[in-house]
């Protein structure tokens, strides 16, 4: 290749790198306040950062990695601006990993194409990105020569890919563990595969007993995962992401039976892995990542068939189009909001005008309430927002959905919330309806031994009959 030719490659990868950057930022930064799984995420990192320990202070259900990872930033800047930015980061490291898995299956052009999806559909960080990036790593590996080095750094991915997410995480460990003994070329690096998951679970598990919370831990993320009472949900939203994962389920399994390469049938296993991510909620949030990974074989598959008619030109104005378009959407989605000061904590993050007015009236009664010596507790699945804006952090309260307090009867929780003298109560009128993830039956304990005594819009503060 000519240094011409090189140096225009690099060139439009520095190009495509900036416009990728510029199409995640924007995105993230400049998305209005509202988004719950935004606000609960963030606030667990904010109680990692204000010293609360997961699971011996405060219960979830998820695996601590991410939640750990991102009260990092939050030393140096507590506020969800702050988050975001981190957010933004992670983001864009995710999605060049796909495009460096997109661009191997396919090439680059189709690569930048799939990265400016991957900027489109990566919209707010969880746990569930964190582990989308190491199953991406660990595949990118997987398909290249293994040596003692890499399989050890394949089994660091997995193992950290399980600390992401339990069910889904101990789905690829085991994958790539049966890769490991079954490819007659990998089976000798089978014991350098399990040394590296084995380092990274030995520092987990040292970790929880440093921390005291070995036993809390069993409890949130396995006891309560197997004790039932986690719903099911199917979104609207995840209509394209399905279609996509059919299509591409379907020329997968084509592509590897007409070429019987290794990289097709480990595509398949990771993808069916993923596919996992969407049990038990199938919303655009969880499938969207199985949706991105069989994307991949729909191109390769128009690559291979369609190529030679798709000239360079064309991907390249396709890519922009689609990048301009995302843009068009990240930028019009902040249309009509205002920044406030009011709250330290949302300095900086897009709010729709009157958006946080009949909050604030709220949070200003409980900061009466409280001021007269009464304890608040707010029993809603917007409460981390209260908390946040009166810069507390409420365990379990802050995160009170079904899951989320280990094998404890969330009733028997309230329970013991208005059986204490000088408490008081506050919860929706449509407590039931208000998200589905709400604990049944907490409503109806509550109206039934406490009495209201105040309401705003359709929020009410009860105190428990004497």
């Amino acid at each position: 290749m000519s240094a011409g030719i090189s140096t225009k490659e690099k060139a439009a990868s520095v190009t495509a790198f900036a416009v990728l950057v510029l199409l995640v930022f924007t995105k993230v930064l400049l998305s209005p306040l509202g988004d719950l799984d935004e606000l609960w995420n963030y606030n667990l990192c904010r109680g990692t950062a204000m010293g609360y320990v997961p699971y011996k202070d405060y219960g979830m259900v998820m695996m601590p990695l991410f939640t750990v990872l991102f009260s990092i930033p939050l030393h140096l800047s507590r506020t969800l601006l702050m988050y975001r930015i981190a957010s933004a980061v992670m983001i864009v490291i995710t999605a060049f990993v796909y495009y460096r898995a997109a661009s191997e299956r396919t090439d680059r052009l189709f690569g930048r194409f799939l990265a400016v999806a991957a900027a489109f559909s990566l919209d707010i960080a969880t746990y569930n990105v964190l582990f989308f990036m190491f199953l991406t790593a660990a595949f990118i590996l997987l398909t290249r020569e293994m040596n003692t080095l890499t399989s050890a750094v394949t089994g660091i991915l997995c193992s950290l890919s399980v600390l992401c997410r339990q069910t889904s995480g101990v789905f690829l460990l085991i994958a790539v563990l049966l890769i490991f003994l079954t490819a007659p070329s990998l089976r000798k690096l089978a014991r350098s595969f399990l040394v590296g998951a084995a380092a990274v679970m030995a520092v987990f598990a040292g970790c929880l007993l440093i921390t005291g919370s070995f036993e809390a831990f069993w409890d949130c993320c396995l006891f309560a995962l197997l004790s039932g009472g986690h719903d099911a949900g199917i979104n609207n939203d995840s209509l394209l992401s399905v279609i996509i994962i059919i299509a591409g389920l379907f020329l997968d399994i084509y592509l590897w039976r007409n070429e019987r390469r290794k990289d097709h049938l480990y595509h398949l296993i990771f993808g069916a892995v993923l596919i996992s991510v969407g049990i038990p909620i199938v919303d655009h949030t969880h499938i969207c990542y199985a949706g991105l990974w069989f994307f991949i074989p729909v191109c390769e598959a128009v690559k291979k068939y369609a190529g030679k008619s798709i000239k360079p030109a064309l991907m390249n104005i396709l890519t922009a189009a689609a990048a301009l378009m995302v843009f068009a959407v990240n930028a019009g989605g902040s249309l009509g909001t205002v920044r406030s000061s009011r709250y330290v904590e949302l300095r900086g993050i897009p709010l729709y005008d009157g958006f946080i007015d009949g909050y604030s009236v709220i949070d200003e009664e409980n900061r009466s309430i409280r001021a007269e010596g009464n304890r608040v507790v707010i029993l809603s699945s917007r409460a981390c927002l209260f908390s946040i804006m009166d810069g507390r952090f409420d365990p379990p309260f802050d995160l009170f959905l079904t899951g989320n307090t280990g094998t404890r009867d969330p009733v028997s929780i309230v329970e013991d919330v208005y059986s204490q003298e000088d408490t008081v109560i506050l919860m929706p009128d449509d407590y039931p309806e208000e998200n589905w993830e709400n604990p049944e039956g907490v409503y109806e304990s509550v109206i039934s031994h406490c009495t209201p005594f105040a309401q705003y819009g359709n929020f009410v503060w009860y105190r428990p009959v004497s």
